[in-house]
């Protein structure tokens, strides 16, 4: 079908079925007014055919009631090429904006769009296998319920284009295409946004409502915001890793319950590094790379459960600004007795626990202040490495080790036996409160040197305080 204006294909109630070639000058529309299937096979095009340099249009399809089936095929492809928009919707929009509408769509194939592409479901499933691309907003999403599914990539290409992947009361999944020689799922010429909610929590594993699930790489000039609601985020898998670049900010988030997985490598040049729960748990894997830390922040990195949820790390970290390990009520472990990891701040760094124990296998430093502590009601801190400050002059910073309701165990793992050193003072403190709750609590021992530049505290209000051990001497220098 081929028009010098429009082509439109359009009925009330029934399936529309084409195969080969749709396309105009001014607007491609395929519609289905109140209940049908639609069904491509092949391309839907508008295109500037007399070459005037003037004609675009927009490329829509829609359907109130069915389902939309889009696929290209090797006379006749991308699925979609517009000139302007690209506009599919399983849905109808009335006057006052009101949607109404069931079914799902699925896109084998690619999408061109010269200005937006905008692909939805209102209660149903959107698919897309193949890349999307527009130049101002490349939009997947479903409206009320259903899952968004990627196989592929999706893309703006101007500097005002954002990424946007929604799945309303279901999950996302992007996944990266085997042929893509950049591993990459998004790469946004502006922001990259991906949600998946869930309202409705069943409480079985079969509920996979809010998850969001990244197997491939993440590129955008701008921000990276990637929240799930009620449900697992991962971003890297077993097989994939994922490496999310942001220009300015990146914020993995989930609230509600959800725990969060990282495999690869999240970097900002001139942004915060957010990683983020409410009740759940945090795990960043070790990504193999020696020399690529698993955050790599231009400005601070926060990794925080503000409810509940164990934080563990498993590889580097690094932040021009302050790094923030906080969970509000669980564990947090940095490196493993076989792997110590370094966790690098430009400015400060905390390790903190407001209820759970920390241990530490590896190097916390910072230039102008370094604590590892438990707060509140508290747990023990075990460092086996080093807790320092670099800082010179006016940023030279102290060195706080806390056990809150804990016991303090420092020891050294590296040749010049250091376990604290300050270019400020240090303290070493551990309390209890609570006689005879744990025989441990409130005990310090230190098997390693301590060095500060200033002064040096060590101090317990209930408990014994060890410094070396026999055939071990250890030396506290201020």
């Amino acid at each position: 079908l081929k028009a010098a204006t429009t082509t439109e294909v359009k009925n009330d109630t029934g399936d529309i079925e084409l195969h080969g070639l749709t396309t105009s000058q001014t607007g491609t529309t395929v519609q289905v007014a109140k209940s049908g299937n639609i069904t491509v096979s092949g391309k839907l095009e508008t295109a500037d055919l007399d070459a005037s340099g003037t004609d675009t249009g927009d490329v829509t399809v829609q359907t109130d009631n069915g389902n939309i089936t889009l696929t290209s095929t090797t006379d006749n492809n991308p699925a979609i090429d517009s000139s302007k928009a690209a506009i599919v919707h399983a849905y109808a929009t009335d006057a006052e904006g009101a949607t109404s509408g069931e079914g799902s769509v699925t896109i084998n194939g690619d999408v061109t769009a010269a200005t937006t592409a905008n692909i939805g479901a209102k209660t149903g499933d959107v698919k897309l296998t193949g890349v999307a691309t527009s130049a101002t907003g490349t939009t997947l999403e479903t409206l009320t319920n259903g899952d968004v599914t990627v196989e592929g990539k999706l893309v703006t290409t101007s500097n005002t284009g954002d990424v946007n992947v929604k799945a309303t009361e279901g999950q996302v999944s992007l996944t990266k295409a085997a042929s893509d020689t950049q591993n990459e799922v998004i790469n946004s010429g502006h922001d990259a946004f991906i949600t998946a909610t869930d309202t409705i929590v069943d409480g079985t594993p079969a509920d996979t409502d809010g998850n969001i699930t990244i197997a491939g790489n993440i590129t955008a000039a701008n921000a990276v915001s990637a929240s799930g609601q009620n449900g697992d985020m991962k971003a890297g898998t077993g097989t994939t890793q994922s490496i999310i670049n942001a220009g300015t900010t990146l914020d993995l988030k989930t609230t509600g319950n959800g725990n969060i997985d990282v495999i690869g490598q999240l970097n900002t040049k001139s942004g915060d590094v957010t990683v983020k729960t409410e009740t759940g748990a945090i795990n960043l894997h070790d990504n193999g790379k020696a020399d690529a830390p698993v955050i790599n922040s231009g400005a601070a990195a926060n990794v925080k459960s503000t409810t509940a949820g164990d934080i563990t790390v498993s590889d580097n970290i690094t932040a021009a600004e302050e790094v923030l390990l906080d969970t509000q009520k669980g564990n947090v472990k940095i490196g493993t007795q076989s792997t110590a990891n370094t966790v690098s701040a430009g400015t400060t760094a905390t390790v903190q626990s407001h209820e759970g124990d920390i241990t530490v296998f590896g190097t916390v430093t910072s230039p102008s202040g370094t604590a590892v502590q438990t707060l509140d009601t508290g747990g023990n801190v075990e460092v086996t490495g080093l807790v320092a400050t670099t800082g010179t002059g006016t940023s030279a910073g102290d060195v706080t080790v806390k056990a809150t309701e804990g016991y303090v165990t420092l020891t050294e793992n590296s040749g010049d036996n250091l376990v604290v050193n300050s270019t400020g003072a240090a303290t070493i403190q551990a309390t209890d409160s609570a006689t005879g709750k744990d025989e441990y609590d409130g005990n310090i021992t230190v098997k390693g040197d301590v060095k500060a530049a200033n002064a040096v505290l060590v101090t317990t209000d209930n408990g014994n305080i060890a410094v070396g051990e026999t055939n071990a001497a250890r030396n506290i220098t201020a």
